[in-house]
């Protein structure tokens, strides 16, 4: 009597997002392989964890290399004692691009937490921004605890957080940039499957990463998402306070509820700094 041969078996390592570390591991065969892991949000391995990310997305490339990688964190619903650790988050998320899939695509990811937490705003908007910044001046002050924040503020009025008016194309925006910027072709959110509509990243010469998204062909927003190496009073630094000078913006550090106008030291002091706001390289 003959049989068929067995169905190989693919590695499935669970990475934990914020240790970088394995911390669960088994083995599926390849039918049994979602044909991406985009859309799976959860997996159970001695508990419940969310899926992130995978390395490779799809099946047929972890047949081929036998392993695939989740990025997991676990699954702690709201309610169940779970802290925030953030003390603001946005209040709306950039909308996700119709049919849109990560799988090939060259893009920047974060976790939606972490969207617009540095972020230039229009002045025009100084009284929402106040508003805001007193809201989360209070979390600080009066809801931290050790493991993070007992209550956060979900910063309201700020969708679109650079004017129409201002009208400014991505185009315009790298062309202060002295040194050529390395572009992404998108921006994801981790967990999330699809991709931003209009969204963009690129990293400076500096290996400062600016995220953004934009609306018939103007940004609307515009967010830093890790500081890479500047002295204090660098070309790049310079050219974006004269940048956001010239457009009516000021920069706004949510997280710490700081706002850095560009004729401040303020402005200068944060690139000064080794200040990394987002937990993602690009993929």
């Amino acid at each position: 009597m003959l049989f068929g041969r067995k169905p190989a078996k693919v590695t499935v390592r669970l990475i934990d997002l914020t240790t970088g570390k394995a911390v669960g591991k088994t083995q599926v065969e390849a039918p049994d392989l979602p044909p991406t892991w985009e859309t799976v949000p959860l997996i159970t391995l001695g508990e419940e964890w969310q899926i992130l990310d995978a390395q490779p997305l799809l099946a047929p490339e972890a047949i081929k290399a036998g392993l695939v990688d989740l990025i997991v964190r676990r699954n702690i619903a709201e309610g169940e004692g779970a802290l925030y650790a953030e003390p603001s988050i946005a209040g709306s998320l950039a909308p996700i691009l119709a049919g849109s899939s990560k799988a090939g695509v060259r893009r920047y990811q974060l976790l939606p937490e972490h969207w617009r937490q540095v972020e230039f705003v229009s002045t025009e908007n100084q009284k929402v921004i106040d508003e805001n910044l007193t809201a989360i001046r209070d979390i600080l002050e009066n809801h931290a605890v050790e493991d993070g924040f007992d209550k956060r503020h979900i910063r309201a009025g700020l969708d679109a957080p650079i004017a129409a008016t201002a009208r400014i194309s991505l185009d315009e925006f790298t062309a202060t940039f002295e040194d050529d910027v390395d572009l992404m072709d998108g921006v994801a959110y981790l967990g999330v499957p699809g991709l931003i509509e209009g969204g963009f990243a690129f990293t400076s010469a500096s290996l400062t990463q600016y995220i953004g998204y934009e609306r018939d062909g103007v940004i609307a927003a515009l967010a830093i998402g890790g500081i890479g190496s500047h002295d204090y009073d660098s070309p790049e630094v310079q050219g974006l306070a004269d940048f956001a000078f010239d457009h009516n913006l000021t920069l706004v550090e949510w997280t710490a509820a700081k706002q850095r106008n560009p004729d401040s030291d303020d402005f200068f002091q944060l690139f000064d700094s080794t200040v990394v706001m987002d937990d993602s390289a690009p993929v």
